[in-house]
């Protein structure tokens, strides 16, 4: 029994990890999303420009971004599934719905680009990806697996 009561405390703290990542992925919102080369100069557009709407200082933009709830809702999803983490009990279904949260706003956020560019119209042949999407899904994505693992290997069938 002592021997449980331990492995519950690192698995605590594993989950308390788990959700500060998730937390650290949402700001990754307010580094540089996208890219726009043209030639001699590259400009950057935040995550939270293209969520919230802004001016993006570049040649090949003439409009400023609109608000974007789509994107706004996979960037909130790690914030949902951190407060999954840290209110709900340690139980095999919970941990499987917060991965699939995880997986599904990753997944989102890896496709920030190709969403921003098709609801705002733009042509995306000189504009790529930028350090947070890729950070912040790579992020979400093994905290996705460490829940899965977590589920499958460290949870009782009970639970």
């Amino acid at each position: 029994m002592k021997e449980r009561v331990n492995d519950q405390k690192v698995w605590k703290i594993i989950m308390n990890i788990v959700g500060g990542l998730a937390i650290i992925a949402l700001i990754m919102m307010f580094l540089p999303a996208i890219s726009f080369n043209d030639g001699d100069t590259t400009s950057y557009v935040a995550s939270y420009i293209l969520v919230f709407g802004g001016n993006a200082s570049s040649t090949h933009i003439l409009v400023p971004f609109n608000f974007n709830f789509v994107l706004l809702i996979f960037w909130l999803l790690p914030l949902v599934g951190s407060l999954l983490v840290f209110l709900v009990n340690d139980k095999r279904m919970y941990n499987f719905i917060v991965a699939l949260i995880y997986f599904g706003s990753g997944l989102g956020i890896l496709f920030t680009r190709n969403i921003a560019l098709a609801m705002q119209g733009i042509d995306g042949a000189n504009i790529a990806w930028s350090f947070g999407p890729i950070v912040s899904a790579s992020i979400l994505f093994l905290l996705a697996i460490t829940l899965v693992v977590k589920a499958i290997f460290f949870t009782k069938k009970d639970n």
